[in-house]
């Protein structure tokens, strides 16, 4: 094999590499029902941002079992310019609950919000495995995903937009 030949399969190696690298750190992102969602994985946090056209609430769940029951929810809103977040648990097929007020644990490490123009966007940072049972685990592969939005600026009001699809993490 000639040196050109072996710069070519050198070269070719190394841009395969920077790119896989680069494609990691990108967000999967996913919509449904008119509500957005988008994950990014990073080392052993994940950085969930959840945006609709909605007034008050954002909410996303991750493997639920039946509905409701079983999500690890993240919902927030923003209310005079303040967001407000919750890590919740689905305890029935049409509720839930924030997980420390049924054994679990608040994981969230930090989160922000922002209404705007008619739309609602709160990003959440949370552990990847919390290992808090009311948590899912955002390992690499395919989980099932709900969603919800509503125009009420309160953790108990009713959703005028679900959805329920699935999202492949890397």
């Amino acid at each position: 094999m000639n040196r050109f030949a072996r710069f070519i399969i050198v070269f070719t190696l190394i841009a395969f590499v920077a790119l896989s690298a680069i494609a990691q750190n990108a967000p999967v992102v996913i919509e449904k029902s008119g509500i957005t969602v988008s994950v990014l994985i990073q080392g052993p946090n994940a950085e969930i941002t959840v945006s609709a056209e909605a007034k008050g609430w954002v909410a996303v769940g991750f493997n639920p079992t039946k509905k409701m029951k079983d999500a690890d929810f993240l919902i927030g809103y923003v209310k005079n310019g303040v967001a407000y977040a919750s890590d919740d648990f689905g305890t029935g097929s049409g509720s839930h609950a924030p997980d420390e007020k049924i054994g679990g644990k608040n994981t969230l490490i930090s989160f922000s919000g922002e209404e705007k123009g008619g739309r609602t966007t709160i990003t959440f940072v949370v552990p990847v495995d919390s290992g808090d049972s009311k948590d899912a685990k955002l390992t690499p592969g395919k989980h099932t995903i709900i969603v919800g939005a509503s125009n009420s600026d309160s953790f108990t009001g009713m959703h005028n937009k679900v959805g329920k699809t699935f999202i492949v993490l890397p």
